[in-house]
């Protein structure tokens, strides 16, 4: 399974040509296909899921490819809210009855509730079509008492079937820090979480998407120094797209480490919306030997000092203990070293 890129918001197709390109590639993902294999297992199996990432790890993408892959034996139902209400369960009810049949919802949500229980176990049990709903969500936008009346329409029996569908919520990891006291919600759901510490888009796969997507147009070290500081695909197609721009004014031709050379305060910055709780003022100061009070003077104006060249130094160590490719070049040296013995 792969995902195509085919819609970078702030590059040109002009652009996109100046470096050899004639479209962004394709990007191959092992874990990408673990996961879908792992989503299709839970939809078939009925299980209500939670699809649990931040935003621009890639959630939308996964749901559609999935959606592609089961089109012929799974009937997605997608709870489309495009305003900033709410979603409520009369919403939800709608939806299904209005994909699944030509009726009318009823007017109240009890013979709503009924209509829709029917209209699923036709299509459920007598059809032996399985249903999914598809749940796009931000934390503010779908309530506890919503989710609990989901909960309830899934155990409801149909001719001793039960459950009736399978669900999937996109969901950010503060709607898991909101109802994550609700024993009943958590516990009765599949979360597939996907981070980092989960094994999804870990650096050696950020290196090999900026590869697979832009191909040439980046040299091999500018890949692995973006995708240090960078954890999302959406946040590094961002950047490299602007980063081609500012080549192209300048007239080169690739994506080297003379485009990208961002300043300290940048690399600051990048690192602290990446790695909140584990970079610090103080954590630089540590690593590079120097006050707190040095390191934020050097961010500021990157004084001609040898504190301003310390302060460099650990800002990229801490970039590759971060993002774990220090234990790679570990590892690398080490093996060099075997074969040079």
């Amino acid at each position: 399974m792969a995902i195509m890129v085919n819609n970078i918001q702030n590059l040109d197709q002009e652009t996109l040509e100046y470096f050899g390109l004639k479209s962004t590639g394709v990007f191959a993902s092992p874990k990408t296909r673990k996961v879908l294999d792992t989503l299709e297992s839970a939809v078939l199996g009925n299980k209500m899921i939670y699809l649990n990432a931040a935003s621009g790890y890639g959630k939308t993408t996964l749901v559609r490819q999935l959606k592609d892959r089961l089109s012929l034996k799974v009937k997605f139902i997608h709870v489309r809210n495009l305003s900033d209400r709410k979603i409520l369960m009369s919403g939800i009810l709608e939806a299904i009855i209005t994909d699944l049949s030509n009726a009318r919802p009823r007017m109240s949500i009890e013979a709503r509730s009924r209509q829709t229980v029917r209209i699923l176990g036709n299509n459920v049990v007598s059809n032996n079509t399985p249903v999914c709903l598809l749940i796009d969500n931000t934390p503010d936008r779908l309530a506890g008492d919503t989710i609990n009346a989901l909960k309830l329409l899934r155990e409801e029996d149909f001719g001793g079937h039960t459950p009736l569908l399978s669900t999937i919520v996109t969901v950010w990891p503060e709607f898991y820090d909101r109802i994550h006291k609700r024993k009943d919600l958590v516990q009765r759901g599949f979360w597939l979480n996907l981070n980092e510490q989960n094994g999804w888009f870990t650096f050696e796969e950020r290196v090999k998407y900026l590869e697979d997507v832009f191909m040439g147009a980046i040299t091999a070290n500018t890949r692995k120094r973006i995708a240090a500081m960078f954890l999302t695909p959406e946040d590094m197609n961002f950047y490299v797209a602007n980063m081609m721009k500012k080549a192209k004014s300048a007239g080169f031709k690739i994506i080297d480490e003379h485009v990208v050379e961002p300043s300290l305060k940048e690399i600051y910055h990048h690192l602290k919306e990446s790695y909140s709780d584990k970079i610090s003022l103080a954590i630089i100061g540590k690593q590079a030997d120097v006050t707190k009070g040095t390191v934020s003077l050097v961010l500021s104006d990157e004084p001609d000092t040898p504190s301003t060249a310390k302060v460099k130094k650990a800002l990229y160590e801490l970039m590759d203990i971060l993002s774990g490719n220090q234990e790679k070049s570990t590892e690398e040296s080490k093996k060099q070293q075997k074969l040079a013995s």
